[in-house]
C-alpha cells in the first residue's frame, strides 16, 4: 500500500515538473514572439519613414525634368507657330 501511495505521489510530481516546464516555454515562446511583432511594428515605421524621405529626395530630379519637357515643349509649340520665311530666287 505504501508503495502504491510513493508511486502516486510520483506520477503526479512528474507530471506537475512536465506541465510547469510546458507552461514556462509556452511563455517563453509566447515572449519571443511578442518581441518580434514588436520589432516588426519599429522596421515598418522605420520603412514608411525612409520611403518619405526617398519620396521627397526624388522629388526635386523628377520636378526638374518635368520643367524641362514643359519648356522644351513650349519652345517647340512656338517655333511652329512662327511663320515659316522662305527666300524666293
Amino acid at each position: 500500500m505504501f508503495f502504491r501511495l510513493l508511486a502516486l505521489i510520483i506520477v503526479l510530481t512528474s507530471v506537475s515538473v512536465a506541465e510547469i516546464a510546458l507552461q514556462k516555454q509556452t511563455l517563453a515562446q509566447k515572449r519571443q514572439v511578442s518581441q518580434l511583432f514588436q520589432q516588426l511594428d519599429i522596421l515598418d515605421t522605420e520603412r514608411a519613414k525612409l520611403f518619405l524621405v526617398t519620396q521627397e529626395l526624388g522629388a526635386a530630379p523628377i520636378l526638374h525634368s518635368e520643367l524641362v519637357r514643359s519648356y522644351r515643349d513650349q519652345e517647340t509649340r512656338s517655333a511652329s507657330r512662327l511663320p515659316q520665311h522662305q527666300s524666293r530666287r
